[in-house]
C-alpha cells in the first residue's frame, strides 16, 4: 500500500494507484511537487539537468509510484518521456508512456532518470525476482540503453557504511558506489541543493530516517 509521505505533497486527491489521469499529470506540470519523504528533490534533479537541454531528448524513468518526476522533467522541456516499472501503470495522456521491462533495449536513451529504485532491485519487495547483486547487474546492463553521450541521474540512499535492511533497500557506502559505478563516472552530485563533484556520504540530521538521505548524482558511461 502507497503511504501519504510517497506521493508529491500537491494534488494527492487526485492519486489512483495504477492510473495516471491526465488531470493529476497536467497539474503536476503546472505545479511540480516532490514526495514529502525527499523535500529537495526537485531543485536537486534540476541542479543535475543543468546545461542539459531536454526538448526532443529520448528519456526514461526507472520506477515511478506516481509521476512526480516525469511531470517535473515535461515542466522543464521535454516532449516525452518513457517511463518502466516492474508494475505496468495505465497512462492517461500522450507525453507520457509505459515500456515493459522487457522491450527497454529496443531503444535508446539520451537522458535516464531513477529516483529511489536500483536500491530495492533484487531485494523482492515490489516482486522482483531475489539477486544479491539486483543492483549491480541492473547498473551495469543500464549503459547498453545510453545514447553515446548520454547521462544517467540517479538518486539512492547513502551513508558511511554499506547496509542492507531486510527487503525494503540498501544504503550505499563508497565501496559498494564504487561497484555500483564500475561503467560510470560521476560528473556531479547535488543534496539539498548543495552542489559537489563528489557524493556526499553524510547524513543530514533533519532526517528522521537513514534512507532519506539521498543525494542526486549526474553519471556517464564511461569511454
Amino acid at each position: 500500500m502507497i503511504k501519504l509521505e510517497q506521493l508529491p505533497g500537491l494534488h494527492k486527491e487526485l492519486f489512483i494507484e495504477g492510473v495516471w489521469s491526465k488531470e493529476y499529470i497536467n497539474k503536476l506540470i503546472e505545479e511540480p511537487s516532490n514526495p514529502e519523504d525527499y523535500p529537495n528533490a526537485l531543485i536537486d534533479i534540476f541542479n543535475c539537468l543543468l546545461d542539459i537541454n531536454l526538448d526532443n531528448k529520448n528519456i526514461l524513468v526507472v520506477g515511478s509510484i506516481t509521476p512526480w518526476i516525469e511531470c517535473y522533467l515535461i515542466n522543464l522541456g521535454a516532449n516525452h518521456v518513457f517511463i518502466t516499472d516492474i508494475n505496468e501503470i495505465k497512462i492517461n495522456d500522450n507525453r507520457i508512456s509505459f515500456i515493459n521491462l522487457s522491450n527497454l533495449s529496443e531503444k535508446k536513451f539520451d537522458i535516464i532518470v531513477s529516483f529511489s529504485t536500483v536500491e530495492h532491485i533484487g531485494l523482492g519487495r515490489y516482486g522482483d525476482p531475489i539477486d544479491e547483486n539486483g543492483d549491480i547487474n541492473f547498473m551495469n546492463e543500464s549503459v547498453n540503453l545510453l545514447t553515446d553521450n548520454g547521462v544517467f541521474i540517479l538518486s539512492i540512499p547513502v551513508a558511511e557504511k554499506y547496509i542492507i535492511e531486510g527487503i525494503w533497500h540498501r544504503i550505499y557506502d563508497e565501496n559498494r558506489l564504487k561497484i555500483l559505478f564500475e561503467k560510470y563516472d560521476i560528473k556531479k552530485s547535488s543534496k539539498n541543493n548543495k552542489l559537489s563533484d563528489y557524493v556526499d556520504f553524510t547524513f543530514d540530521n533533519f532526517y528522521q530516517y537513514g534512507w532519506q538521505n539521498q543525494p542526486v548524482i549526474l553519471l556517464m558511461k564511461k569511454k
